[in-house]
């Protein structure tokens, strides 16, 4: 797992020759972390799974974190000047 982190991907093969053991070894092992969801398998190797970036529905985006919404609109409008466009 420390070198999925560091390196976003791993190999089979690699991690074979790297771990000396055999790349159906490997390849259990990674189900294993796949069933766990700390990973995702693909060909030939794994990668870090996906993370969720839906984006929420309008209603839930435009009435969250109002106050922070009021001061960038706050700061906003001390840096532009009557008749300039953002």
């Amino acid at each position: 797992m420390s070198l999925l982190e560091e390196n976003k991907i791993v190999k089979v093969a690699q991690l074979s020759r790297d771990l000396n053991v055999t790349e159906k070894t490997i390849r259990g092992d990674l189900e294993t972390l796949e069933e766990r969801k700390l990973l995702k398998r693909v060909h030939g190797g794994a990668i870090l799974p996906e993370e969720d970036h839906r984006i929420l529905p309008i209603a839930e985006r435009q009435s969250g974190q109002n106050e922070v919404k009021h001061a960038i609109a706050a700061k906003a409008l001390e840096l532009i000047s009557p008749g300039e466009t953002i």
